[in-house]
């Protein structure tokens, strides 16, 4: 019988170069399907936290029978925050919130903007959840734009904790709470350019950046 001399294949060298080019392709994917996922979790973390906020305000306001947060433990955020609540591991005054419950050395700036730019966050009375997970809470005044809701308090929540990579909008991020009991990612509409605000940095940031993944149904496009 006579041998089939036609026979086909890959050289060593041929395949060296496929598995090069797979392994750039790869290396060029894998920081995308990361970063992925990372926002679709700080997301997800996100609309949790929100969620139990605006339950906990619920049930707060008709166990009161208050129209307003200002006769529930809203009022206090030391009260607020205690393990019926919030299960924490850790809990600060806003003196000491930062350095003690923020890891924030004195004199010195922990969170950035995505532009970049420093952010510091604002001293609140601030717990460190058993998630690891840190949410600082205080009294605020302010309105909603186009609405006649007052604000009543301000949230900032780290998903993560003293963990990286500390960005506004990626692992940091804030909320309002209505004299009402409803919850605003910012005191602007819906039409205000929040994703631009949210990358910009500013104090306001922090806020803006959940304004824009409210509205853009629960999602990170920016």
């Amino acid at each position: 019988m006579l041998e089939n001399k036609n026979k086909f294949g890959f050289t060593l060298s041929e395949l060296i170069t496929a598995l090069g080019i797979i392994g750039i392709l790869a290396a060029m994917s894998v920081p995308a399907l990361f970063e992925n996922i990372h926002k679709r979790t700080a997301v997800a973390q996100l609309k949790s936290m929100i969620g139990n906020v605006q339950n906990l305000a619920n049930v707060q306001i008709a166990t009161k029978v208050a129209k307003e947060l200002d006769l529930t433990d809203f009022s206090n955020p030391s009260t607020l925050f205690n393990d019926k609540y919030f299960i924490h591991t850790k809990k600060c005054s806003s003196s000491t919130a930062l350095t003690e419950c923020w890891e924030i050395p004195s004199g010195t700036t922990k969170y950035k903007a995505i532009n970049g730019t420093a952010f510091s966050p604002v001293a609140m009375e601030s717990v460190v959840l058993k998630s690891g997970a840190i949410l600082g809470y205080r009294l605020y005044t302010g309105t909603i734009s186009n609405t006649n809701e007052k604000i009543y308090g301000q949230f900032l929540y780290d998903v993560n904790g003293v963990d990286k990579p500390n960005i506004v909008g990626r692992d940091l991020f804030a909320f309002y709470i209505t004299r009402s009991g409803r919850i605003y990612g910012s005191t602007a509409g819906q039409d205000f350019d929040a994703k631009n605000s949210c990358k910009n940095g500013g104090i306001y940031s922090p806020n803006y950046c959940t304004n824009a993944i409210i509205h853009d149904n629960w999602q990170m496009n920016y």
